[in-house]
């Protein structure tokens, strides 16, 4: 009796595992899909902090040639800011920012004797982090 009960269960243990990696694999791929709105959404901060951003050079921009009083002259700052996600054995990451990031875009981010830091990176990634972890929560 022990033997046909270890033989179908051996049996059904084949099948549980196939059911098991299926059900890893939609969690998987639903995870990726998070990460890559986070990503997205990510960037998308980044740039909504950038445009909003105001700065004395910003004013006196836009008092002489019109426009917003932000960091934004060209546009070349926030139209760099790219997202990504990257899958590893272990880890998703979902990544944005400059990936090549000029010296100006530094300047403008992390502040100079005369620039006030924009602290982009770091106050979208709060913003991110709280979306990840609702996002998540909605998983379990």
């Amino acid at each position: 009796m022990g033997g046909n009960f270890r033989a179908s269960f051996e049996a059904a243990s084949k099948e549980l595992t196939a059911k098991m990696e299926q059900w890893r694999d939609g969690i998987h791929a639903q995870v990726v899909s998070e990460m890559e709105d986070i990503a997205e959404g990510g960037a998308w901060e980044m740039q909504r902090i950038a445009e909003s951003s105001v700065t004395p050079t910003g004013m006196k921009r836009a008092e002489m040639r019109g426009g917003h009083p932000g960091r934004i002259d060209s546009g070349n700052m926030v139209d760099a800011i790219e997202h990504r996600v990257e899958i590893h054995d272990t880890t998703i990451e979902a990544i944005w920012g400059w990936f090549s990031p000029d010296e100006y875009f530094l300047e403008q981010e992390h502040g100079t004797a005369r620039i006030e830091a924009m602290e982009s990176v770091q106050q979208s990634l709060d913003i991110s982090e709280q979306d990840l972890i609702a996002k998540l929560d909605g998983l379990i």
